[in-house]
């Protein structure tokens, strides 16, 4: 245990950090020697190099107790003279923080310089559970925490603590890897998916195409090959079902915190969309070239209890459906055989995410089974007449899948 006032004498970590005290072995206060780092980090950012560096070891110590290093031309004089202040050998005549503060150099531009206008993000996007934290950790109300987003008071303290903490959660979804890719699983032989002549009746309990084992990490894996496999009458009763692929994105995150990224990213893409409920968008997007517009439809599916699955859904208004004489806008975002994963949600696989209330504002748009209902009769049935758009629209659909998929993979 240090006493106050105790000097230090630990001498550890890299010694081209180390201020000439600490490669000397002489007693030292722990703030001069961290202006020593600083200086050298800050060189480093500036130049590129370190300012003291060999790979001699007693060559380099030389070069860091006479404290001599180059400096580029192209430094701003400024800066060089907060450089050789803060490298200063001798302890006592080195740069303090205050001193730093008062820097000319160091104040330009300096509320724009410590908090960054991020173009992606958005004031008028306001995150519940940060909202909430925010209030339960400073015991504070909502309006209070409001009040300093959108008076754009960065020193606020409720406003530092609330960025702070959108921050640190974007941190840890990058750390574990917040969006997976959306390629098909390298085998597509699933033991799960082993199904005998009754499978059709079982069709209602099946698993969502995405539960694959990779994603099942609580239970132990189970052997390939069991006693039942030893039978040759029953083999040749049982099939292999390919796992489906799907046009959309998996994530381990919270359902709120992807939603949030989908929108930041959809604004920097200029789309617009319609909030049908917080896991359920409708988003257009027009063509620069033709002036046609593209639509499509992006649902929150839970797969299971720690993945997500953003699933994508093109809207064509010129397919005009004609069943029970009556036109709805909503068709398959899938060409061909090909279809997303929806079908399988709707076959009773997975349940999309919906908030606690939701209120429809139009008949066909606000309720999700209406949606969902469509879907199945424009790509099921053989009685309905379709009138095909002329044009690429399932390119652009593609295209406008693609150009968010690229944005959120970043």
């Amino acid at each position: 245990m240090m006493s106050d006032g105790e000097f230090l004498r630990t001498s550890c970590g890299s010694p081209n950090y180390a201020a000439p005290e600490v490669i000397s072995g002489r007693l030292y206060a722990g703030p001069e020697v961290d202006i020593w780092s600083s200086g050298v980090i800050l060189y480093a950012l500036l130049c590129g190099t370190l300012p003291f560096d060999d790979d001699h070891v007693p060559t380099l110590f030389k070069k860091i107790c006479d404290g001599i290093f180059f400096t580029p031309q192209y430094l701003n004089p400024a800066v060089i003279s907060l450089l050789k202040h803060m490298l200063q050998v001798d302890p006592m005549k080195r740069a303090t923080i205050r001193e730093i503060r008062e820097d000319d150099w160091f104040k330009q531009d300096l509320p724009k310089y410590l908090f960054p206008e991020d173009p992606s993000y958005s004031n008028n996007m306001i995150d519940d559970e940060a909202l909430k934290e925010v209030c339960d950790k400073f015991e504070c109300t909502e309006e209070e925490v409001l009040t300093c987003l959108y008076s754009h008071n960065h020193q606020d303290p409720l406003a530092v603590a609330y960025h702070l903490i959108i921050d640190n959660r974007r941190i840890m979804s990058e750390a574990k890897d917040f969006y997976l890719a959306s390629s098909p699983p390298d085998s597509f032989l699933d033991d799960q998916h082993l199904t005998s002549s009754g499978a059709a009746v079982a069709s209602v309990t099946k698993p969502h195409p995405e539960r694959v084992p990779f994603l099942v990490m609580e239970t132990p894996p189970r052997p390939r090959h069991t006693l039942d496999e030893l039978n040759p009458q029953k083999s040749k009763h049982q099939g292999v079902r390919r796992a489906k692929w799907h046009l959309g994105i998996r994530s381990q995150s919270r359902p709120n915190d992807i939603m949030s990224e989908v929108c930041r990213a959809m604004k920097q893409l200029d789309y617009e969309w319609k909030v049908v409920n917080p896991y359920y968008l409708r988003v257009k997007r027009k063509n620069p070239v033709t002036g046609m517009q593209t639509k499509m439809s992006l649902q929150l599916y839970q797969v299971d209890s720690r993945t997500y699955l953003l699933d994508f859904r093109s809207i064509d208004d010129d397919m005009l459906e004609t069943k029970s004489g009556t036109a709805t806008p909503h068709r398959s975002g899938s060409v061909g055989n090909y279809r997303t994963t929806v079908k399988s949600d709707v076959d009773g696989g997975d349940t999309p995410l919906t908030p606690s209330i939701v209120h429809p504002t139009k008949a066909g748009e606000g309720s999700l089974a209406s949606s969902l209902t469509s879907s199945i009769d424009s790509t099921g049935g053989g009685d309905s007449a379709t009138v095909p758009r002329p044009g690429s629209h399932t390119i652009e659909f593609f295209e406008m899948c693609a150009n968010l998929i690229k944005l959120l993979a970043r």
